[in-house]
């Protein structure tokens, strides 16, 4: 690592010393909550062009044994547009290929990740909504609601909590909260979007695994 860790970075409206937000990241207590500092770590880094905030990053995510970011490779430090459509693409393709056992597990190692990496982020059942909009929005298009709640309820960890398990109320008030007929990554508000980009984040790592 460089001298990156003596630089002035923008958080919350004040410049703080890099190493700094690193050492509060890891007295957060959590992954979920420590993100709040890494992303100023890395907003910073790519503004700037500086490589050794991945490791400042990857620092804190071995601290909450989260697997770190890959390594840069030269000029291809981050991912560009096409990149990352090119892996979606693929993601889709692999998920297609599965049968229905295939997409239980999967969505049963997706929950799993989720609860152990980001426990704050599914913290009532509601948060079904932002789960069943990445499985729907991102990989399956024609899912129904009564289809998603067959394949969550067969989908469950074994660790679930059962006050989280999935019911048919669930999606009783969906549509005070979510519009009709708009994919989640388009709303202008949605009010599980970190939940939501998170999970899908997990499901495509997850799925690419595969590949």
């Amino acid at each position: 690592m460089t001298n990156n860790v003596n630089e002035l970075v923008w958080h919350d409206g004040a410049l703080m010393k890099a190493q700094n937000l690193v050492g509060m990241a890891k007295m957060a207590g959590s992954y979920a909550l420590a993100e709040h500092y890494l992303v100023s770590l890395l907003a910073h880094g790519v503004a700037h062009g500086l490589n050794g905030y991945i490791d400042m990053v990857n620092e804190v995510r071995a601290h909450y044994l989260v697997e770190p970011f890959p390594e840069a490779q030269h000029e291809e430090l981050y991912e560009t547009n096409d990149d990352s459509e090119q892996q979606e693409e693929l993601a889709r393709e692999c998920f297609r290929a599965m049968n229905e056992k295939e997409h239980q597990s999967l969505l049963r190692a997706c929950l799993t990740s989720l609860s152990t990496h980001y426990p704050r982020l599914f913290q009532h059942k509601k948060n079904w909504l932002g789960i069943y909009l990445v499985w729907k929005d991102r990989l399956d298009g024609g899912m129904k609601q009564c289809e998603f709640l067959t394949l969550a309820k067969r989908s469950l960890p074994s660790q679930w909590s059962e006050t989280l398990c999935i019911t048919e109320s669930v999606f009783k008030n969906m549509r005070r909260d979510f519009p009709e007929d708009e994919v989640y990554y388009e709303m202008r508000h949605n009010p599980q979007e970190t939940l939501c980009d998170t999970f899908w984040d997990i499901v495509k790592s997850q799925l690419l695994r595969m590949e």
